[in-house]
């Protein structure tokens, strides 16, 4: 159950829950030595901002920069269809794991777990996904690269004899 402060906080009337721990890995980032990715030093943008703008072409909404940049995380995210849940979620950790990986009250995930019900919507989170790490520099060109931000996509469904 969600508490008034957290609706006022995160979000506007009318939305959906954030998943939570499922199987399915989409995104991981991949450093040998440490829980601090070597390359997030390298990253630098002055405002999540920036760095939403860089990697959408848009400015965030408040509630996109709330997510981001608080101390804690929403229990739920109420808003409505379309207006950037999955460039919330995924940028909104990508920002906690770049620029302070100890984040309280937890460390922020090596991994984050994307859990959808359609196909079509996990290949539209992958394609998505891929285009803001390139546009951040951050989706690495050789598969065997040890940093960066890597896009796995585990998909059920499709069968080949019916």
């Amino acid at each position: 159950m969600r508490s008034d402060s957290t609706r006022r906080d995160f979000g506007e009337p009318s939305g959906s829950l954030l998943s939570r721990g499922e199987p399915g890995r989409i995104l991981s980032t991949r450093d040998r030595d440490d829980d601090c990715p070597s390359w997030s030093r390298t990253v630098d943008f002055e405002s999540f901002d920036v760095f939403f703008r860089t990697a959408t072409g848009k400015d965030p909404y408040p509630f996109q920069r709330r997510f981001a940049t608080s101390p804690t995380l929403p229990q739920l995210v109420q808003v409505p269809t379309g207006l950037g849940k999955t460039a919330m979620v995924v940028l909104g950790w990508l920002w906690r794991r770049l620029r302070n990986p100890e984040l309280p009250p937890s460390p922020v995930p090596r991994r984050l777990v994307y859990c959808l019900p359609m196909r079509v919507l996990v290949e539209q989170t992958r394609d998505n996904t891929s285009a803001w790490l390139e546009h951040l520099k951050l989706l690495p060109r050789d598969p065997d690269s040890t940093t960066g931000v890597y896009v796995h996509v585990l998909m059920g469904g499709e069968t080949t004899a019916d």
